[in-house]
């Protein structure tokens, strides 16, 4: 029984392994380039929970998320080294000016939606805050779980020889 444990473990992780590095990031920012972009993506006036200001509420997460997934990636990416304060303020900054420009992109391309300095305020809000979650306790959290996870697959690795 131990013997198929082992093989599934090494075959579930070997599977992991295959999914690119910085995927994560692409989709989340295809998707916020899409809730940006698009007429009326998430319907919000038919929500029943509506309430003034929920579209800063739902810019702020977009770009809490977009960061969170960027410094993620990024912290995968460098495993098993630290990462770089100058890199994670590039990375939250990126994500800032992708606000801004999906403010200027609505203002261009489309003619229902219209550039809002509040949004970009929420946007900007919301990377800032995903960078101090991520920085001050998130990267500290994915280093331990994956260096982890990484030592365990080893020494599975090495008994079962």
């Amino acid at each position: 029984v131990k013997k198929i444990t082992e093989i599934f473990k090494n075959h579930f992780v070997k599977k992991k392994s295959f999914i690119p590095k910085g995927l994560c990031s692409v989709i989340i920012t295809a998707v916020v380039a899409y809730l940006s972009l698009s007429s009326n993506p998430l319907d919000i006036t038919s929500f029943q929970f509506t309430f003034p200001g929920i579209d800063k509420v739902v810019h702020f997460l977009m770009y809490f998320a977009l960061v969170m997934a960027y410094l993620y990636d990024y912290c995968k990416f460098k495993l098993p080294h630290h990462t770089s304060l100058n890199i994670e303020l590039m990375l939250t900054a990126s994500a800032a000016v992708l606000g801004l420009m999906m403010e200027i992109g609505q203002l261009v391309f489309t003619n229902c939606r219209e550039f809002d300095i509040f949004d970009c305020l929420a946007n900007a809000v919301g990377a800032l805050c995903g960078f101090l979650l991520m920085r001050f306790w998130g990267i500290h959290l994915l280093r331990h779980y994956f260096l982890a996870s990484k030592h365990s697959h080893r020494s599975h690795h090495h008994h079962a020889e």
